[in-house]
């Protein structure tokens, strides 16, 4: 399984590569203690030191389970997602449950994994500073643009009638922070000039009119709230003393019994 997942692992290394990428990225498996749990271990070759640093923080501090069985990739596919924060009080690192096909792609394990971070984080910020919350909420969910990029994005230009205004809010700051990450630090997400590269990039335009404006960085968007390595040092704090303190993440009861 490891040996597998290392060589398409390498193989998007070398595609990236050719492509003029700025580093190189080169992640594998190791058993660990718990024998359906693999932790990222990275071996980073970069020109920028500081891109070095912060995904070898990023992948040195998380631990992937393969959604092997019918009922973890039910679950998955029934949040039309590629992972799932699994809620585990007692782990020392965060925890996911990640299809094994994205697992075998850098680039959308990293995607997949902020994503769900940014989502739980959010639920995080609204049971402990409504105040940040409810700003955040009307500086994202309410400006129109940015609403209508996310539909066009991730809802195929429908509203997303089924899901909550909170659920809706959390999915749009998850989905910003993750499309900023890999846009800034030079990874390549989708073909160039593609339908679905120009809906990221417009969605990327709108969120960092608002996320990187000047006041609104220095107030909201900090702290756990953006793509430095700060951020995700605090994110996964803040989580993991959430989970210790026995709060209820949304959809978590079916992810336990699925994982």
């Amino acid at each position: 399984m490891a040996n597998f997942t290392l060589t398409n692992i390498r193989n998007t290394i070398k595609r990236l590569a050719c492509r003029g990428m700025v580093f190189i990225l080169v992640a594998s498996f190791y058993l660990s203690a718990t024998p359906e749990i693999y932790a990222l271990a990275p071996w980073l070759a970069s020109k920028n030191p500081v891109v070095k640093t912060k995904i070898r923080t990023f992948l040195d501090n998380y631990r992937i389970r393969y959604a092997e069985s019918p009922e973890a990739r039910r679950y998955l596919a029934s949040r039309d997602a590629d992972a799932a924060l699994i809620p585990d009080a007692n782990a020392n690192v965060l925890q996911f449950l990640v299809l094994k096909e994205v697992a075998a792609n850098p680039i959308k394990l990293i995607r997949a994994m902020i994503h769900e971070e940014v989502e739980a984080y959010m639920q995080v910020l609204r049971a402990t500073d409504r105040y940040v919350y409810m700003s955040i909420r009307e500086l994202i969910l309410n400006d129109e643009r940015i609403y209508k990029s996310y539909c066009d994005l991730c809802h195929s230009g429908e509203e997303p009638v089924s899901m909550s205004g909170d659920e809706v809010l959390n999915d749009m700051v998850a989905k910003a922070l993750e499309i900023m990450f890999i846009k800034e630090y030079g990874f390549i997400i989708q073909e160039p000039g593609s339908p679905e590269e120009e809906k990221e990039e417009r969605f990327y335009r709108e969120t960092s009119r608002v996320i990187k404006n000047g006041e609104n960085r220095i107030r909201f968007f900090r702290d756990g709230l953006f793509i430095t390595e700060k951020d995700f040092v605090m994110r996964s704090k803040k989580i993991k003393d959430a989970l210790r303190a026995g709060m209820k993440f949304y959809e978590a009861a079916q992810l336990a019994a699925a994982a």
